[in-house]
């Protein structure tokens, strides 16, 4: 199973060079949602196969730049649901491309295509993953790679995110902060960033 993920995944990487996805910005991503869903995902719920439609969805998020940047997290996301090479199964397609889809702009709703057939418990998952990948992708805003590593703890009334970062990542904190919108609202508590030093040697 492990050997059949990962060789998805490597699928996925090669579609999003051929799209002409941003490598260092894509890899910056996936590298911040897999910190944050190791550390998050048991209080979460979530599952390994969660795991592999957010690793997915952060590689193919920016694929849809091909066409402009205009809209191009819709377009990720019919890129991802109408591709035939992508080992995908259908429901595989489905989650990652809401994923891709809800990494910025606005947030998912009822009365969405493609959201809206699935049930409310299926929902709540993408929203738990874009939310992860929303604040991700917000944590590479510049393209910098300035993040070095994240931390994140959940309580009952809120969601610390610890960064770490050799300079002052003003920028990249911001845009975290108004990207933690979806995660805000799925789990009823404020999500709160803080900032180290990567010399601070939290791992």
């Amino acid at each position: 199973m492990a050997h059949l993920l990962h060789d998805k995944i490597a699928q996925a990487e090669r579609f999003a060079d051929q799209c002409g996805a941003e490598r260092g910005h894509w890899e910056q991503v996936r590298r911040l949602s897999m910190q944050l869903f190791d550390r998050l995902a048991d209080s979460l719920k979530l599952d390994e196969s969660d795991r592999f439609v957010l690793e997915c969805a952060a590689i193919l998020h920016d694929i849809g730049w091909c066409t402009g940047q205009q809209g191009h997290h819709k377009q990720s996301m019919k890129m991802i649901l109408d591709d035939t090479t992508l080992p995908l199964s259908r429901t595989e397609r489905v989650r990652i491309g809401l994923t891709a889809r809800y990494h910025r702009k606005a947030l998912p709703a009822k009365d969405h295509p493609i959201y809206n057939e699935l049930g409310a418990e299926e929902q709540k998952r993408i929203d738990l993953l874009a939310g992860l990948l929303r604040i991700a992708d917000g944590l590479d805003c510049s393209h910098r790679n300035l993040i070095k590593g994240v931390q994140a703890e959940i309580s009952r009334d809120r969601l610390v995110i610890c960064c770490q970062s050799d300079s002052g990542a003003h920028e990249e904190m911001q845009a975290a902060r108004k990207k933690s919108d979806l995660l805000e609202r799925v789990l009823s508590v404020p999500v709160q960033f803080t900032q180290e030093s990567s010399a601070a040697n939290l791992y």
